[in-house]
């Protein structure tokens, strides 16, 4: 698999280009639309990033577990909308859309899909394990 640095480098900075985009939506929404929306996980996600980046073993097992915990919660969230509707849904991206369309809903999700999707497949790859337990096995 090619990617520019070590896997373990390259899920940490995902994780903490992440966490720049979270605040810098906050801001956004402050500035643009006189809205503060204080969203902690911007702190969560950065110190995952980090210890990713260090090579913590354990990290890499709860930010797996706590991925798949979001995406599952999200497709819950999608097959509820499909089964029983959208309008029942509030969605706030920068401003708030009440009773969205199906269209509204689904695609921010498959979004959020998208973007969790990609740390859970590069964390349970054979490099990566060998990159993690190869950091254990030295220290």
């Amino acid at each position: 698999m090619w990617l520019p640095w070590p896997i373990h480098v390259f899920a940490g900075r995902y994780f903490q280009v992440i966490s720049v985009i979270q605040i810098v939506s906050m801001g956004i929404g402050l500035l643009l639309f006189d809205r503060l929306n204080m969203d902690p996980s911007c702190v969560l996600t950065w110190w995952g990033g980090s210890c990713l980046v260090r090579r913590n073993s354990i990290a890499r097992r709860w930010v797996i577990g706590f991925c798949i915990f979001l995406l599952s919660g999200v497709a819950f969230m999608g097959a509820y909308a499909m089964l029983f509707g959208a309008s029942s849904f509030s969605i706030r991206i920068f401003y708030e859309i009440e009773h969205p369309t199906l269209t509204h809903v689904l695609v921010p999700l498959g979004i959020i899909v998208c973007i969790l999707a990609v740390p859970v497949f590069l964390l349970q790859t054979a490099q990566a394990i060998a990159e993690f337990n190869s950091h254990e096995n030295a220290g």
